[in-house]
């Protein structure tokens, strides 16, 4: 039984060989545990006609909403290609929010719901009685590092969309943890998480570390949880056994859980950026949002990071529903104001598994879940010239007018 793992393309990105895809190599690790052949296909960063798929028994597609017309194209070929009918499997964030439309059409066999570390590999070898199965979320702990050896990993290390961190080489990526405990209205995070949050041992993360470190000569890493501050004390624990280790590293944090103490430890521990999802400057599409902070935490937030002496990314959403002309200004005074280093504008789309687009109603959205394909529209960010065409343009001009304030507010020259 050999099982062959696609990691599919993000054309539409400036690179999207910027940040591997943790899950598909955590998940090829557990294959390789229960003694099954595996290999990557990856398809990151080329063009369709330099696609090449290993033959297998048995594929595995992971996928997110903008991936959907090429996992199409995948699933096509793969069908084409083959005297036999191999078995094709399909899991991620988009499927783990719509798999009775992914099994309907892309053509797969299975739609695995949540994280499959550990139902996929049983899958494999036992196969299954539903054609959709149901994950629970794993226990983090149990966890095998990466299968970064199945990739080329170091083509994903040069540190694309983490270039304002300065005076590196490689870039190494890793999770300390899964699962944020908020709902945000724009996130489709918990179709796959259930909201759940799992940390990972200290001992475990520098182990990884050490791998990221030693094998890969990493002097960045990234550590990509959704939100790594949750637990003042577990930060203090990691940043105790960081300290030392003489490489720098940066994360994702939550505005309102930050404090001095914190941040001191952080960056004395190597930490040199912080990046935040303020998402908007106006209080009104905060509380749309369901964000639970203000932002007034978040400029407090910016101002901390700023003097503990390290650089911010901040992250804004445009055109949420109920943006105007008037939340768009408070969001201009707001990336006026912070000291923030470099900035993310991402156009509002109404993601699989979000609150808007499982109650839409709410939001004063019309979303019509019956004939959306998913063929367009949903990437929130990209090159220039791709992501301008595909909005609507109310929001293609709000974008257009803040990507120009931002760019006159760097402070990172």
């Amino acid at each position: 039984m050999k099982v062959v793992l696609v990691q599919l393309p993000s054309p539409w990105l400036i690179s999207d060989r910027d940040v591997p895809l943790l899950g598909i190599l955590h998940l090829a690790a557990a294959l390789r545990n229960k003694g099954v052949e595996v290999q990557v296909a990856d398809l990151i960063g080329l063009p369709e006609e330099c696609w090449y798929i290993p033959e297998g028994d048995i594929y595995g597609i992971s996928l997110t909403t903008p991936q959907v017309p090429y996992a199409k194209k995948v699933i096509q070929y793969l069908r084409a290609r083959t005297a036999y009918e191999p078995t094709i499997v399909v899991g991620g964030p988009h499927v783990s929010a719509l798999p009775q439309w992914s099994l309907d059409n892309l053509g797969a066999d299975y739609a695995f719901v949540g994280e499959a570390d550990i139902e996929f590999p049983n899958f494999v070898l036992r196969g299954a009685s539903s054609r959709i199965i149901q994950c629970s979320p794993v226990d983090v702990s149990q966890l095998s590092l990466p299968a970064r050896d199945l990739v080329d990993i170091r083509s994903f290390h040069g540190g694309g969309i983490n270039r304002y961190v300065k005076d590196f080489r490689y870039e190494g990526y890793m999770t300390t943890g899964r699962g944020c405990p908020y709902n945000c209205a724009f996130c489709g995070q918990r179709a796959i998480t259930g909201g759940i949050v799992r940390q990972k041992p200290v001992s475990m993360v520098i182990q990884e570390v050490h791998e990221l470190l030693g094998c890969y000569e990493c002097d960045l890493i990234y550590f990509q949880d959704d939100t790594f501050n949750l637990s003042k004390e577990r930060v203090f624990a990691l940043c105790r056994s960081l300290a030392g280790m003489n490489f720098a590293w940066h994360c994702l944090c939550r505005a309102d859980l930050v404090e001095p103490v914190m941040l001191s430890a952080m960056r004395d521990a190597g930490c040199r950026n912080v990046t935040f999802g303020f998402e908007s400057g106006s209080n009104r599409i905060l509380k749309l949002m369901n964000k639970r902070l203000t932002a007034e935490d978040n400029l407090r937030a910016a101002e901390l990071v700023d003097k503990a002496g390290m650089t911010i990314r901040g992250q804004m959403i445009v055109g949420f529903p109920g943006e105007t002309d008037e939340t768009i200004a408070e969001t201009e005074a707001f990336i006026k104001a912070a000291p923030v280093t470099k900035w993310g504008l991402h156009a509002f789309v109404p993601l699989p598994g979000s609150d808007v687009w499982n109650y839409p109603e709410k939001y004063g959205l019309e979303i019509d879940k019956k004939n959306e394909d998913f063929t367009a529209g949903y990437h929130t960010i990209g090159k220039s010239g791709e992501w301008a065409k595909v909005w609507g343009d109310e929001t293609r001009d709000w974008l257009v007018y803040l990507r120009q304030v931002a760019a006159e507010r760097n402070i990172d020259q």
